[in-house]
């Protein structure tokens, strides 16, 4: 079997006590021909030295050391200098099992996908992982389908909205980098992957999420700036979808994006960013299914938002 090289970036920001897992688990693909980038994205614990120690064992092994920029402008470090025909990113908290990489690209090269997604099972303690090896069967998935089960947090929707546990070509890739400064990156950069390619995905794990409290998403979960970051990159999947022609699926981001308005203005208590949204939500003509929906769980207000009906 022909093995191209796999460039697998790592960006790295004090996580020195998950590191090492995470690196163990890469260095010991059964898939040999890698190139693994590791982004020191200016991280001011033992993670720049454990790097170097990395590289020193391993000559696959490429070190970054920058200044912080954030994990967009540390994946986009990768991919400036990244050789590899296929890419695979993977944050430096979680692992990857065994034969995550072969299982993906073989996957690819047999059903002539472009970008292969592998499932992933979330833990926080490590007695908590129930390791599968089974052998993963692939379904072929279109760009209309992603978009669907981008509509909804469901565990669906973090397998395919996140830049982790895929195997993609390169050069689709590069052609969307990362918004250097934007939290939730992932949301405005990886469906534009599916534009045009061919994707397959699997229900086998082959990736290890660590559920961190101190995480980025597990901090803004719920937060009036969740909702503002949510509406943002579901306007930005409007967009995109309109301007590609998808009306139908647009307009069930047009709905989403007018039930998360609904419930940002909830949780503000800023009276001109609640009379924003208000002629925010005159302006899009909200349908009955993001208003009764937003009743369902918020019945004491409903007579407020009578108004935008």
């Amino acid at each position: 079997m022909h093995t191209p090289l796999v460039s697998i970036i790592v960006p790295i920001y004090k996580v020195e006590p998950y590191l090492r897992r995470c690196l163990d688990s890469i260095v010991n693909q059964t898939y040999t021909n890698l190139e693994i980038i590791l982004v020191d994205d200016g991280s001011p614990d033992g993670c720049p030295q454990i790097c170097d120690e990395y590289a020193v064992k391993d000559n696959r092994v490429v070190v970054i050391h920058k200044e912080n920029g954030g994990l967009s402008d540390a994946r986009n470090a990768g991919l400036d200098i990244c050789k590899g025909e296929y890419i695979f990113f993977i944050d430096s908290d979680d692992f990857i099992s065994k034969q995550a990489i072969l299982t993906l690209y073989k996957a690819c090269i047999e059903q002539n996908a472009d970008i292969a997604i592998g499932n992933y099972q979330s833990f926080n303690k490590e007695s908590e992982i129930q390791e599968e090896h089974t052998n993963a069967i692939f379904h072929h998935i279109s760009f209309e389908d992603v978009m669907k089960k981008q509509l909804f947090h469901t565990h669906e929707f973090t397998q395919f909205v996140v830049a982790w546990n895929k195997l993609i070509k390169t050069e689709i890739a590069k052609k969307f980098p990362f918004p250097k400064g934007q939290l939730c990156e992932d949301n405005f950069t990886t469906f534009k992957y599916f534009y045009n390619s061919k994707a397959i995905f699997t229900k086998e794990t082959t990736y290890y999420y660590q559920n961190r409290e101190q995480s980025i998403v597990n901090q803004l979960r719920g937060t009036e700036e969740d909702y503002l970051i949510s509406i943002k990159y579901f306007q930005e999947k409007k967009s995109f979808l309109e301007s590609h022609n998808f009306t139908n699926l647009a307009e069930s981001f047009n709905e989403r994006i007018s039930e998360k308005m609904l419930n940002h203005y909830v949780l503000s208590n800023d009276k001109e960013i609640k009379d924003s949204i208000s002629k925010s939500l005159k302006k899009v003509k909200l349908k009955k299914r993001p208003l009764l929906n937003f009743a369902i769980h918020h019945p004491n207000l409903w007579e407020i938002f009578k108004k935008f009906f």
